[in-house]
């Protein structure tokens, strides 16, 4: 009871106010108890007379400190003659301005003929492969269902829009100076107006921040609008009605409500503009990416089946090894359906189809390695769930969802979950899916390669990840020196190259290795950020491991990522990845295998959990072997076992010795305080009696304290227990 009175009085009152409650309380017992006391009341009289007074000191204090914070505060933000003046110009941007364009734009193109119109000039730009400028929203404005027509009057066009269209589609000569440039002040024409309007609003809104405007900033700001207004009025032999509008909001009277709300619309409409922009941008650059990568996709004997299946399900999840063109089958299918009037969304959390989604419109989301990549990652597995009415259900009966999955995450999962249904699944490698020889020579020639490079034998025995390996044989020449070798032995082969980088280029072995210890992404910005301690940490102890000088210049590092793009790592606007997640294995096994204690420090929690293992003895591996060969499989058991196996000829698990049991011990812990809850105690090491000893000592370090507050108590930040790709940074 008294726990809880504590926390009302604290969130209700404060500390203070608790104090003092207390000590009312304590004058109470005391006058009580002095009641019966031989020393009747004179002993409470002074107590309660010296309480009285501090009490007295302790409110005057509070309510002073209180009425000077409330006057701090209410003149930061009282509204003086300079916040007047700009919301005074938010007023003429978002009203004069604003409709002076609306009318321009219904005399140039008619409200009625604005759907057939813009429609015309998008087709124009395709035919000649020229991207539109007009992001989703806009185009939602334009056209309202597919097939309609805009029915509005432009009274719910902003100047964003607007300009784009008057620019683009309404065919006025651009000023001297040129569409998107500040015309010359001589310049009167209605481009060149036009212009200074959106730069206008442009300027005011980073100047918004500031919440005011000096009178003489105004005075020329004004006399500019105005100047705008009675050009484009006279050019379009109309009434003086907005000259009058903008001369009446020089001088009227300005409610500081108002002021405040016109100010917040115009940050408003601007921040979502700048929001919207930068979404569309990005998805704009990775389906560029896309479709630089599907120049050299070839569609197998089975695609035409696959897409068919697609356009009748709502959702498809591909399953397949490492590199056996999942992604790239289903990033194919997205642009043939974006060519269908669909919008491809990419997306990589899957609670962005929510964000994202348009009734209006059919969609096409793209989801790669939907429940993880390294392996099933349990909080992605239970968003799916989560999500599966969204997806199994769209708001727009078109709208589809295309998710990929690695075919050994894919078979941990519990196969009555609704994306493993049988009519919802393509498995790239089952025995009506796989590639035939036919498909694997049209690969290779789309690859550049010789469609006979491989024997008909040697066609039979290659893997899965046949399109992974043409892509790296066509980038990679010293490959060529053993053609039969890296179609069959992979990883083996990748290895040694590995070992011949770090001998005779270190720098770019370096390189690979801190974008891969960084999370697998790695750009000039991170490499010049001294300010990041931990990168610099790890980038110092990187660098001695593979004896390169510690003062190498960061231009030297963003050469060696260039030069290996293609072969090694690819490139996202201005970030590298290494090219594949295969090779970001083969990497890690390769540099781990000789500082395991820099993959356990830094590496991410989810290749600790799927790719970290205790060496067993002899012994046991053999009695392992045995019960595997033993054991009865199922035929779609055996079959999937039989390609997991062809896959993994080369055990890529980074595999401790016992005395380096308490490092993987204390990474667990640091897991542990940084949320990575999934990864640590779903992660079968940690049965290992070993590891369980070494994390059970690596507690007993720990004071009650931090025990408790780790376990114990309700953690401020458990966002990364339920979205991850954090990497460990202590």
């Amino acid at each position: 009871m008294y726990s809880m009175w504590r926390q009302f009085c604290l969130y209700e009152f404060g500390q203070l106010t608790v104090i003092v409650i207390a000590l009312c309380v304590l004058i109470f017992y005391l006058r009580e108890w002095t009641r019966n006391s031989r020393y009747g009341n004179s002993w409470f009289k002074t107590i309660a007379v010296r309480l009285k007074a501090k009490l007295s000191n302790v409110y005057a204090s509070l309510f002073s400190t209180t009425r000077n914070v409330n006057k701090t505060t209410s003149s930061k933000y009282k509204s003086t003659p300079e916040t007047t003046n700009l919301a005074r110009v938010a007023r003429l941007i978002l009203g004069p301005c604003t409709d002076l364009l609306r009318d321009i734009l219904r005399i140039k193109i008619p409200p009625s003929n604005l759907s057939k119109t813009v429609k015309t000039w998008i087709d124009d730009l395709k035919k000649k492969k020229q991207n539109s400028p007009l992001n989703k929203q806009q185009i939602a404005l334009i056209f309202p269902l597919p097939n309609t027509q805009y029915g509005g009057d432009y009274s719910d066009f902003d100047i964003s829009l607007m300009y784009l269209l008057l620019r683009n589609v309404c065919k006025i000569t651009p000023h001297i100076q040129g569409w998107g440039e500040i015309p010359y002040p001589s310049d009167n024409s209605v481009s060149a107006n036009i212009e200074r309007i959106r730069l206008t609003r442009n300027k005011y809104y980073g100047h918004a921040a500031d919440f005011s405007l000096s009178d003489s900033d105004f005075k020329k700001e004004w006399q500019n609008i105005y100047d705008i207004t009675v050009e484009l009025e006279q050019n379009m032999g109309t009434s003086t009605v907005y000259q009058d509008a903008v001369n009446d909001i020089r001088t009227c009277s300005m409610d500081p409500e108002k002021e405040a709300k016109d100010i917040d619309k115009l940050l408003l409409i601007d921040e979502l503009c700048e929001t919207v922009k930068s979404h569309t941008d990005l998805h704009e650059r990775q389906l560029k990416q896309w479709r630089e990568e599907d120049e050299v996709y070839s569609e197998t004997h089975i695609f035409q089946e696959m897409l068919n299946k697609v356009r009748r399900q709502p959702y498809m999840t591909f399953v397949g090894v490492p590199g056996s063109g999942k992604s790239s089958t289903i990033h194919h299918i997205a642009l043939i359906l974006q060519k269908e009037g669909y919008e491809v969304v990419p997306v990589i959390d899957i609670r962005k189809i929510e964000d994202y989604s348009d009734s209006r419109h059919p969609q096409v989301f793209v989801i790669d390695d939907v429940v993880g990549v390294l392996g099933l990652q349990r909080q992605k597995l239970e968003l799916l769930i989560d999500y599966e009415k969204r997806i199994s259900d769209p708001s727009n009966r078109n709208t589809k969802v295309l998710m990929s999955c690695r075919e050994a995450v894919f078979n941990e999962c519990n196969k009555s979950i609704f994306f493993s249904n049988e009519k919802n699944t393509i498995k790239m490698h089952s025995s009506g899916n796989a590639l035939n020889d036919e498909d694997k020579k049209a690969i290779l020639q789309k690859h550049g390669l010789d469609r006979d490079l491989l024997s008909p034998a040697l066609l039979g025995e290659t893997l899965g990840m046949f399109p992974l390996l043409c892509k790296l044989y066509s980038k990679e020449e010293k490959f060529s020196n053993n053609v039969e070798r890296f179609f069959t032995c992979p990883a083996e082969c990748i290895l040694e190259q590995f070992n011949e980088m770090q001998r005779q280029n270190s720098l770019c072995y370096a390189t690979l290795v801190l974008c891969m210890l960084n999370d697998n992404k790695l750009s000039k910005e991170t490499l010049k950020n001294t300010g990041n301690n931990v990168f610099r940490e790890m980038k110092s102890k990187v660098l001695e491991s593979c004896e390169v000088e510690s003062y190498t210049d960061t231009f030297k590092f963003v050469k060696a990522l260039e030069a290996m793009e293609g072969t090694h790592t690819k490139v996202f606007g201005t970030e590298f990845t290494i090219i594949h997640d295969s090779v970001f294995e083969i990497l890690a096994y390769h540099f781990g295998s000789q500082f395991p204690d820099l993959d356990l420090q830094y590496i991410s929690s989810s290749y600790i959990a799927n790719n970290v293992k205790v060496q067993e003895c002899k012994k046991e591996l053999e009695v392992e072997c045995k019960q595997d060969e033993n054991e009865e499989f199922s035929g779609e058991e055996h079959e999937t076992l039989r390609t997991e196996r062809s896959q993994n000829l080369y055990d890529l698990s980074l595999r401790l010795r016992e005395d380096q049991c308490p490092m993987l011990a204390e990474r667990l812990y640091r897991d542990i305080e940084n949320m990575e809850l999934y990864d640590v105690f779903m992660n079968d090491v940690l049965k290992h009696p070993r590891v369980c000893q070494a994390f059970i000592e690596v507690l007993k370090t720990k004071s009650y304290k931090e025990l408790k507050s780790l376990f114990l108590s309700v953690q401020k930040d458990v966002s990364k227990v339920v979205s991850k790709g954090e990497r460990v940074r202590e």
